[in-house]
């Protein structure tokens, strides 16, 4: 379906802030450090390019197809059927039901508490959940989220990251061996944000460009219903995409998503504890706002090729508490 020229204008031009910030961002991310992400960043939105890139990597680099077949022995999820997680991606690029056993979710929960957690991602703004609010007099600052860094440490996020059962997922859907792109482990709290922040922060419609092709784990490790800060995807979006969606990769309204892709097409996620899914990281998709409780949630992602740009490894030396140290 083509956009008339006129709304495809109108939608950039009323977004040109948004479009400004994005690519300024990029450039000084990656053009001179990192040419091939910034080049992937540009390009990589269009099905022609991604379907050339893949025949490249199978037919003339000769990448070696996916064989991984999980080990039910060792898997954290010995109830996910692997074959229907697929289907739904390739159908959807979003599949459910890949939840966490509860003593798991304890143990990442229970590391989250020990462990220092980075206001708005920043090494600089460190603190204990249960130092945040001391922690936003102090910096006298508004904490949309609080990211984690170096969680390769935890023994059961790198279980979770290395099990058996998502290394089968992501090897088949990625048709080669995956490549572990980055974690984050995040806390999300509800405060009031402008426009701009709601971009950075994922509460707008948007998809994700870390990869031609890159696939996503998401794990709630708090409880999270309507108030709480679900995760909202929107099935089917990863093959059809409105173009002026594919220009405005971090600016879509609710309105045009569900006019142009259907309400029937939107699904909100909500679940206790320990509820997972899998997504295609180039569906659209957004993170509700907190209102009532803070939200832990664990995401995992996996793609071709790692760009180095995901990661969260921080030099220690960077990072600073309340303390200053």
């Amino acid at each position: 379906m083509r956009e008339p020229v006129k709304p495809v204008l109108k939608v950039l031009f009323e977004n040109v802030h948004m479009i400004l910030y994005r690519e300024a961002r990029d450039f000084c991310k990656g053009f001179y450090n990192n040419p091939r992400w910034f080049l992937m960043r540009k390009i990589g939105r269009f099905e022609s390019v991604k379907a050339l890139v893949d025949f490249c990597r199978r037919h003339v680099r000769g990448m070696p197809p996916s064989l991984l077949t999980p080990d039910h022995q060792q898997t954290l999820f010995k109830e996910l059927d692997i074959d229907r997680s697929l289907d739904e991606l390739e159908r959807d690029g979003l599949c459910l039901g890949v939840n966490l056993p509860p003593d798991v979710v304890h143990d990442i929960v229970q590391f989250a508490h020990q462990t220092r957690c980075y206001g708005n991602g920043k090494p600089d703004w460190g603190f204990f959940p249960h130092e945040k609010q001391e922690a936003v007099k102090r910096f006298n600052l508004k904490f949309s989220t609080a990211d984690y860094f170096n969680t390769s440490e935890s023994e059961v996020i790198r279980r979770v990251l290395n099990d058996p059962a998502l290394l089968a997922i992501a090897s088949r859907y990625l048709g080669g061996p995956p490549v572990h792109q980055g974690t984050r482990l995040r806390w999300s709290y509800g405060v009031e944000l402008s426009e701009l922040e709601k971009y950075k922060y994922s509460r707008m419609f948007h998809y994700d460009l870390d990869d031609y092709k890159a696939i996503k784990f998401f794990f709630y490790l708090t409880d999270v219903d309507m108030k709480t800060g679900p995760h909202v995807c929107v099935r089917g979006s990863h093959k059809t995409k409105r173009f002026s969606h594919r220009v405005l990769r971090g600016r879509c309204s609710d309105e045009a998503v569900s006019t142009y892709y259907g309400t029937d097409k939107v699904a909100v996620i909500c679940g206790p504890a320990g509820t997972g899914f899998a997504e295609d990281a180039f569906c659209m998709h957004k993170g509700l706002a907190t209102i009532q409780e803070d939200r832990l949630i664990l995401i995992l992602e996996y793609a071709w090729r790692d760009y180095g740009m995901q990661h969260d490894e921080v030099d220690k030396l960077r990072l600073r508490g309340l303390d200053g140290a």
